[in-house]
């Protein structure tokens, strides 16, 4: 029954006005008074593509059974699971475009380009083979490669990246990873004021050349300062109370800090150590070192370009939806 729909849309879809919403079945040689059936309706249409709402449905289904696979249990399962609704409309939108333009370009797949997916979905993903009719996985298979050989026409080969980004990421990265070495003077008061005055002080004595073990010695108020000189240790981003790790992993190595209020009191801070990983310099990457920073930053500017894309396309499809959740008529 299902292929006769299909063929009968086919037949029709050439007529189809783009505020259809119902696709019905009827019966010509019945009575006039004879019952309308519903069998399915068209949900999505994008210029000569078309969509049933049982087939948004086996492909809202499809990529949910992809997201239980592949995300345990828990929040990350779920914020996902809301994402697929949320974006299934555009998702298949843009699905359909690929597919539309993917005719416009006469791109082929052979028997063989077919045969190769299906030996790696073999051996990667076997179950897929037990859930999905062969022939609809070859199809899905020919759709999927025609996707990627426009996108790879079409996006990939525009996408242009400047080594200054790749050195970019790299240093940031190593800003990211790096232990800061944090010493203090600590005021335990409640009174700006008077710590100010303080702070006045030490600072004068710092402009001066005192070194920061001798005022914290002479000023913090911090029970271990004999032993430690103000010295707290090294970190990491992350480590320290969020006061002190927004201020202290801006600071350069040497210098001394404004006040910064916390629970305890006001603290002047010290970074008097930066480490960074060993191995990696920025100016000098080896290739493989620069391969996975570079290919961050492809897929980076991919997006923008992917963005650009689709919206080229659409600005010149006719996209119609049908009582899809979330979204207009045009599928937006």
């Amino acid at each position: 029954m299902k292929t006769q729909i299909f063929k009968r849309i086919h037949l029709l879809q050439r007529h189809i006005s783009w505020t259809v919403g119902l696709l019905v079945v009827l019966v010509s040689s019945l009575p006039a008074y004879a019952e309308t059936i519903v069998v399915d309706y068209i949900q999505v249409i994008v210029n000569n593509e078309i969509l049933t709402h049982q087939e948004v449905e086996e492909t809202r289904a499809v990529f949910r059974q992809q997201i239980l696979q592949r995300i345990p249990e828990g929040p990350a399962r779920e914020r996902e699971l809301e994402n697929l609704e949320k974006n299934l409309a555009q998702n298949i939108v843009r699905d359909l475009l690929l597919i539309n333009r993917a005719k416009e370009l006469n791109i082929a797949v052979t028997d063989a380009d077919v045969e190769k997916r299906m030996d790696r979905l073999a051996e990667t993903n076997p179950q897929v083979l037990q859930f999905m009719n062969e022939n609809e996985l070859r199809e899905g298979i020919v759709r999927d490669i025609q996707k990627q050989r426009v996108l790879s026409q079409e996006v990939d080969s525009n996408v242009r990246i400047e080594e200054t980004r790749v050195l970019a990421l790299c240093r940031q990265q190593l800003d990211r990873e790096k232990q800061v070495g944090i010493a203090q003077i600590l005021f335990r008061t409640q009174d700006e004021s008077v710590a100010e005055t303080k702070a006045i002080q030490v600072t004068a004595l710092w402009d001066q050349g005192s070194s920061f073990e001798e005022l914290a010695r002479l000023y913090s108020e911090d029970p271990s300062v004999k032993q430690t000189g103000g010295k707290l240790g090294l970190f990491r981003k992350g480590q320290l109370l969020p006061a002190i790790d927004e201020v202290a992993f801006v600071m350069k190595e040497g210098t001394l800090s404004n006040l910064v209020k916390s629970e305890f009191g006001y603290h002047l801070l010290h970074v008097y150590e930066i480490l960074y990983p060993s191995g990696v310099d920025c100016d000098n990457l080896t290739p493989q070192q620069r391969q996975p920073l570079y290919n961050v930053v492809f897929q980076q500017e991919r997006q923008n370009v992917l963005q650009s894309y689709f919206q080229k396309l659409r600005s010149s499809a006719r996209v119609v939806c049908v009582q899809f959740k979330a979204v207009g008529p045009t599928c937006e």
